[in-house]
């Protein structure tokens, strides 16, 4: 008998090895999702979300998606043999890119999925990625410390533990990015682009990027400069914004929560049109 899955929230799942094959997946969230080495043989997925999931080694051969979200997806190593795709939103295609920045990704892509056992960690301090199309990638962990991403997509990214330290993003877009424990000071990101983008906290979970795992790890945005960015409806949980300035930037339906901010900062954002909530003043 063929099993059928409806409006089902897997959200963050550890599934690594689960066996959904030959079932039917309908409106189902998958997002953030441990599923290495999961089987969806034979199966119909359909408007099912798979963003920013981890399918290693997944096996769609002889499947059906129909509607399917994999924005932000590991997929080294899974198989798409004979499988049919309908209006699927795939991770960015980053094969328009120079050779060597594209190895340095599709590495970081083989570190995430294996947990930093095989593969390597991006390492792009000081380059310059400008105007590059990244949007939708996974970079979770990368090094962009002292980079400049003037005018650089990073729409949907996903940018956890990423580290920022003095990278100029001026005029960078990063719409929706999720920055949960992001490590950003003396970052210049004057005119970027953040609309609903998280900065929050976030566990560790498995890999170790520097920091203690099992610890709820906050974005780090200490000195960092939003002049004139825009950051509406944005959301900022138990972020450190010490000495950030955002001198003219637009924060109208922005949320400030438990932030650690000094008061005058705090009294800005409030009037600018943010929703500033508990602040923890310093």
């Amino acid at each position: 008998m063929r099993l059928e899955v409806g409006a089902t929230v897997f959200s963050a799942a550890d599934l690594e090895g689960v066996n959904f094959d030959d079932t039917d997946l309908f409106r189902c969230d998958m997002s953030n999702a441990n599923l290495t080495e999961a089987d969806f043989s034979g199966s119909r997925i359909r408007k099912a979300k798979f963003a920013n999931s981890n399918l290693t080694g997944a096996d769609f051969s002889g499947a059906r998606l129909e509607g399917v979200d994999l924005r932000g997806a590991l997929l080294s190593g899974a198989s798409f043999r004979n499988t049919e795709l309908v209006d699927v939103e795939l991770p960015a295609d980053v094969g328009s890119l120079e050779d060597e920045t594209r190895h340095q990704l599709e590495l970081h892509q083989i570190w995430l999925g294996t947990l930093g056992k095989k593969g390597k960690r991006a390492d792009f301090a000081k380059k310059d990625l400008s105007g590059l199309d990244l949007r939708g990638i996974n970079l979770t962990g990368a090094d962009f410390s002292g980079a400049r991403l003037n005018g650089t997509l990073l729409d949907d990214a996903v940018l956890d533990f990423t580290i920022f330290r003095g990278t100029d993003m001026c005029f960078a877009s990063m719409e929706r990015a999720q920055l949960d424990g992001a490590f950003m000071p003396n970052a210049v990101m004057r005119m970027v682009n953040l609309r609903d983008a998280k900065f929050g906290r976030t566990r560790l979970y498995r890999h170790n990027l520097e920091q203690r795992p099992g610890e709820l790890w906050p974005a780090q945005l200490q000195d960092a400069d939003f002049k004139g960015a825009d950051i509406r409806h944005a959301q900022f949980d138990c972020s450190v914004l010490a000495g950030t300035n955002f001198l003219g930037a637009k924060v109208d339906a922005s949320r400030f929560t438990r932030c650690k901010m000094a008061e005058p900062t705090g009294a800005l954002l409030a009037r600018r049109g943010a929703n500033v909530v508990a602040p923890r003043l310093i």
